[in-house]
């Protein structure tokens, strides 16, 4: 099987597979230069006219375990987690120093460095909603630390409080995207690409699935600008007039 180092592992565990079982495969180790590598956006090359037609979804099925398809469901049904984590707390008793000192720290640097220390998932909601309450101060301080290689719990956590903020910052983005940038981070940011930007980002989407999809063909990255493909056809669609 080629597995994404970001998908679920096949073993049930819960875990992304770099976390858990791949270690203990050598036969399946990824080449170091496909490792969490800053790529250099301006060799992407030129894909040609974007075409996202139903035939290129049917030719490129979303991945069952990538972890892209795990944060765009919790960014566009964000309920369900919220469920799960509720019934989390009734029954584990842990991360409560951390929500804690969440709880205790009022002020936006202080919260985002909590953020990047990788916060239990029990912590992360009430962590975004702290940050949230900053409003449109806090979205510029997570453009740019997303323009660095942070953890995969940073990015996602970071993309998802972008989400929630409903700031457009959609020009922000195509730069963002358009400079060296952490291959996991340009994945997560093209799904938000797909939610928040216009017809604009078709192109710059379209040139990233098929750069991302030839350079890491065992890996999951093609799936956040497939993703993003997916959701900005279909707001598109729906609004005729603005194309």
């Amino acid at each position: 099987m080629n597995i994404g180092r970001n998908e679920l592992c096949p073993c049930g565990s819960g875990k992304k597979y770099k976390h858990c079982c791949m270690n203990a495969e050598p036969s399946s180790e990824i080449k170091p230069e496909s490792r969490h590598a800053v790529l250099m956006i301006n060799g992407t090359g030129d894909y040609g006219d974007p075409k996202a037609d139903d035939d290129l979804f049917a030719r490129n099925p979303w991945r069952k375990f990538a972890a892209q398809k795990i944060v765009y469901t919790c960014m566009v049904a964000p309920q369900l987690e919220e469920l799960a984590s509720r019934l989390a707390k009734q029954e584990i008793t842990r991360g409560q120093d951390e929500e804690k000192k969440i709880i205790g720290t009022n002020n936006l640097a202080g919260l985002i460095e909590i953020l990047k220390q990788n916060p239990d998932p029990l912590n992360q909601q009430l962590l975004r909603r702290k940050l949230l309450q900053f409003g449109e101060e806090v979205v510029p301080l997570l453009l740019a630390e997303l323009g660095h290689v942070q953890n995969d719990a940073f990015v996602e956590q970071a993309v998802r409080i972008i989400y929630m903020s409903e700031i457009d910052c959609s020009a922000a983005l195509l730069k963002l995207i358009s400079s060296p940038i952490d291959a996991y981070a340009l994945s997560l940011i093209c799904v938000l690409l797909g939610l928040l930007g216009s017809a604009e980002a078709l192109k710059p989407l379209w040139d990233r699935f098929h750069f991302l999809k030839e350079k890491y063909p065992n890996e999951s990255f093609s799936e956040g600008p497939l993703i993003g493909l997916y959701e900005l056809r279909e707001r598109i669609k729906k609004e005729p007039d603005k194309r």
